[in-house]
C-alpha cells in the first residue's frame, strides 16, 4: 500500500474507533434519558450547537422558536440561539419565555442573549462596528457555575452588529471583553444565563467547551435537587 493510502486508511480507522466509542458512551448514559431544546432563531451555527451538546452524550433536539413542546418531562434546559435578526427589528422571531424562564434552566447564545436582556427592559443597540472574531476575556466571575472552568484570557469568539447596553436589575455581569462589558451574565433567582460571543466555535478542537459542560452541569445539579 502507498504511504499516502496507509495515511488515510489508518486515519478512517481512528475515526471509527472514536465513533464507536462515543456511541456506547451515549447509549449507556443516563443523559439518553433526558434532553436539551434549542430553540432555533434563524442562526447559521444552531446546528453547530446541537452538535458541541451532542459532542458531551447530551441528547437534544432543535426546534423553531416558537414551538417549545411544553407538555414534555424529560426537557432539562433549554437554549436559545443567535439569528440574523437584530431584537428591534419589526419582523424579528420573538417567543414566550414566560412559560421556560425559571422552570428550566435557560442559556441564550449571542441573539438570544440579547433577546433575554431585551424583554426584560433592558438595551440592546448597534454596536459603533461590527463585533466579529477573535476576543478574550478580561474578567471572569469564576464563582458561577456556567464558568467556573473557563480561566481569565479564555478565547472567545464573537460575531454580532449589535450589543447589550444596558442590562434589567437582577441580570448580573459574570465575563466581560476589553469592548463588550456584558460578555456573559447571571439573571439572579433563575437558572438563565446569557452570553454575547459564540462558545460552539471552539478555540481547542478536541475538546468540549467548558461553558457547555457548565450549563448541563447545571441543569443536571437542579434536577438532583443541587444548589445552584
Amino acid at each position: 500500500m502507498v504511504p499516502w493510502m496507509s495515511g488515510l486508511v489508518s486515519g478512517l480507522q481512528n475515526r471509527v474507533r472514536r465513533f464507536e466509542s462515543a456511541r456506547n458512551l451515549s447509549f449507556n448514559h443516563n443523559f439518553m434519558h433526558e434532553r436539551l431544546i434549542i430553540l432555533d432563531f434563524g442562526s447559521q451555527t444552531t446546528q453547530l450547537i446541537g452538535r458541541r451538546v451532542r459532542e458531551l452524550n447530551m441528547y437534544c433536539e432543535i426546534v423553531p422558536y416558537n414551538k417549545f413542546p411544553h407538555d414534555a418531562t424529560d426537557v432539562k434546559g433549554v437554549i436559545l440561539s443567535g439569528s440574523p435578526y437584530s431584537v428591534y427589528d419589526e419582523n424579528a422571531f420573538k417567543a414566550d419565555l414566560t412559560q421556560i424562564r425559571g422552570k428550566y434552566p435557560v442559556l441564550g447564545i449571542c441573539y438570544g442573549a440579547q433577546f433575554l436582556a431585551y424583554t426584560s427592559g433592558g438595551k440592546v443597540e448597534p454596536a459603533n462596528s461590527r463585533e466579529y472574531g477573535r476576543a478574550n476575556l478580561t474578567t471572569i466571575q469564576g464563582e458561577d457555575p456556567l464558568l467556573k472552568d473557563i480561566p481569565v484570557g479564555s478565547q472567545i469568539w464573537m460575531s454580532h452588529g449589535d450589543t447589550i447596553t444596558a442590562l434589567p436589575e437582577n441580570f448580573k455581569i459574570i465575563a466581560s471583553t476589553d469592548d463588550v462589558q456584558a460578555a456573559a451574565y447571571h439573571v439572579e433567582g433563575e437558572q438563565t444565563w446569557g452570553v454575547q460571543f459564540h462558545p460552539e466555535f471552539k478555540s481547542r478542537p478536541n475538546r468540549p467547551h467548558p461553558l457547555f459542560v457548565g450549563f448541563i452541569g447545571a441543569a443536571f445539579a437542579r434536577t438532583k435537587g443541587g444548589a445552584v
